[in-house]
């Protein structure tokens, strides 16, 4: 992952100020956290209405000393288990959902709580450019 973070923040750097990336975002939330909890996670609709593909490769999020794309999938037992992805691509004029369940950002050691009605910042990078985002806290 740090890696292909490098290399994305250099090939934005050696375009000079990051272009905005070409995806339409909405319906963006996080849970908000219970005293004592220290992470939380975030969900989205992006929407893609270009000819190209859009990688979303990494993403910060205010307040979260980091942030990482995971995904929910199914063990054979029955169980679920969250992974870390290396990035999701949002096909051209399609879409990407992030719901509870399934795909969604991991905020991590958060700096303070999440409160209900409040709202956080979060930036995701992309093969394309950035995107910034204003997510509603909510339970």
């Amino acid at each position: 992952m740090k890696r292909w973070f490098v290399m994305l923040a250099f090939v934005l750097a050696v375009q000079g100020e990051a272009a905005e990336a070409p995806l339409v975002a909405h319906d963006a939330w996080v849970r908000a956290t219970p005293p004592g909890v220290d992470r939380s996670a975030g969900y989205l609709v992006l929407e893609n209405p270009s000819d190209a593909p859009v990688r979303v490769a990494a993403a910060h999020c205010e307040g979260a000393a980091r942030t990482m794309l995971h995904e929910t999938v199914r063990l054979p037992d029955g169980r679920e288990q969250m992974r870390h992805v290396q990035g999701w691509d949002v096909p051209p004029h399609g879409k990407l959902v992030l719901a509870p369940g399934g795909r969604h950002l991991m905020l991590m050691q958060l700096a303070r709580p999440l409160r209900e009605g409040d709202a956080i910042t979060c930036t995701l990078l992309t093969d394309r450019g950035k995107l910034t985002v204003r997510f509603a806290v909510r339970r």
